[in-house]
C-alpha cells in the first residue's frame, strides 16, 4: 500500500510547491503571508481545536493523560541524543546549542494535525482506524506540556539566556481553544451542539469548515517561506552539515526509538491505533517553527534556524511515506 500513501503525500507536496512559486514569483508582500499566518494561529487554529475537542465524549478523554508525560519523555530523549550527536560537530558552542534545540523540539501541533486531517482523504481504510476527534485531543494534550519546555529550555539553547516563559507564550490562542473544548466536553455542554435543529449545531459546522481550510493554508505558507529563502552556495555548504545532523536525529534516531518501544508487547497492546499514530507523528516531525521566532526576536542564529527548518520540511515529505508503510503497514 506504499503507492496510495505516496500519492497522498504528493498532494500535500503539491500545495507546498504552489506556495514556493507564490513566494518566489508572486507580487504579494511578505507582510501578507505573515498576516495570513497570524490569522491561522490566532483564529482558525483555536476554533478548530474547540470544534473538535468539544465533540469528544468525556469518558474517552482519559487516554489523553498519556501525552503530557510522553511530551516530557520524548523531548528529554531527543535532548540526550542530540547532545551526543553534536558533541563532535565543529563550530561554536552557540551553533551546537542551536542545532540541539532544532533536533529536540518538533512541530508538535500543526504538522501532526495537518497530516492526520489530510491523509485519510485518500486512504479511507486508514481513516476507519482513527478514532473521531481523539487525535486532536491527543495533540492538544501534548502541546500543553511541550509549550513551556520549548519557551524555557528551547529559548536557552538558542539565545544562551535562561528565563521563565512569559504568560502570553504559554497561554496561546490554540491553548485557549484546547481548554475551552475540553471544558465543553467535560461539562456536557457539547450535547447542545448535536441537535441539527439547534443554531449551535450549524455554528459548530461553520467552525469545522474553517478548520478544513486551515491545513492546506499551513502547507501553502510553508511553501512561501521556502520560496522567499535567499541562499548562496557558500552559505549552503556552511549550514548543510549541521542541518543534516538535525535530520539524522529527527528522521532516524527518534523514529528508530519509537519502533523499538513498540516492539515491547506490553506497550504495543495497551496503546490504541490513534495513540500510536500521534506518538509516531510527534517523534518524526521536522523542527518547531517557534524556534525561528525565538531566533528572530533575539537576532541570533537566524540563518542556521531558517535553513535547517525549511530543508527538514522538504526532507520530511520524502521520509514520511516510508515510515508510515514500515510502522503501520499502510
Amino acid at each position: 500500500m506504499f503507492i496510495p500513501v505516496l500519492y497522498s503525500l504528493l498532494q500535500l507536496a503539491g500545495i507546498v510547491a504552489i506556495g514556493i512559486l507564490a513566494g518566489r514569483f508572486g507580487s504579494w508582500p511578505k507582510d501578507f503571508y505573515r498576516s495570513l499566518s497570524r490569522l491561522i494561529v490566532q483564529v482558525a487554529f483555536p476554533l478548530y481545536f474547540f470544534a473538535r475537542i468539544s465533540k469528544i465524549d468525556a469518558a474517552e478523554m482519559k487516554g489523553a493523560f498519556l501525552f503530557p508525560l510522553a511530551a516530557t519523555v520524548i523531548i528529554a530523549t531527543a535532548l540526550v541524543v542530540s547532545v551526543l550527536v553534536f558533541r563532535f560537530l565543529p563550530g561554536s558552542r552557540q551553533e551546537k546549542r542551536t542545532y540541539i534545540a532544532l533536533s529536540s523540539f518538533g512541530n508538535s501541533g500543526m504538522i501532526p494535525l495537518t497530516i492526520t486531517e489530510l491523509l485519510p482523504l485518500s486512504l479511507p481504510l486508514f481513516a476507519e482506524q482513527l478514532a473521531p476527534n481523539l487525535p486532536s485531543m491527543y495533540v492538544g494534550a501534548y502541546i500543553l506540556a511541550e509549550t513551556p519546555i520549548l519557551w524555557s529550555i528551547g529559548n536557552f539553547l538558542i539565545t544562551g539566556q535562561g528565563r521563565l516563559p512569559k504568560v502570553r507564550e504559554i497561554i496561546t490562542p490554540p491553548l485557549v481553544g484546547i481548554l475551552a473544548g475540553t471544558a465543553a466536553a467535560l461539562s456536557g455542554l457539547n450535547g447542545l451542539f448535536e441537535a441539527k435543529t439547534q443554531l449551535l449545531f450549524h455554528l459548530m459546522r461553520s467552525l469545522e469548515l474553517l478548520g478544513s481550510l486551515t491545513f492546506p493554508l499551513i502547507l501553502f505558507i510553508l511553501g512561501t517561506q521556502i520560496g522567499q529563502l535567499q541562499l548562496n552556495m557558500g552559505s549552503i555548504r556552511r549550514l548543510l552539515p549541521g542541518t543534516l545532523l538535525v535530520s539524522l536525529v529527527r528522521f532516524f534516531f527518534l523514529p528508530g526509538i519509537f519502533i523499538l518501544v513498540l516492539r515491547i508487547p506490553e506497550i504495543n497492546e495497551r496503546l490504541s491505533f490513534s495513540q500510536k499514530w500521534i506518538l509516531f507523528l510527534e517523534m518524526t516531525t521536522p523542527p518547531a517553527t517557534n524556534l525561528s521566532l525565538i531566533a528572530s526576536k533575539a537576532g541570533m542564529q537566524e540563518d542556521h534556524v531558517s535553513f535547517t527548518i525549511l530543508l527538514n520540511y522538504l526532507l520530511y515529505l520524502l521520509v514520511l511515506p516510508l515510515y508510515i508503510v514500515l510502522v503501520f503497514g499502510l
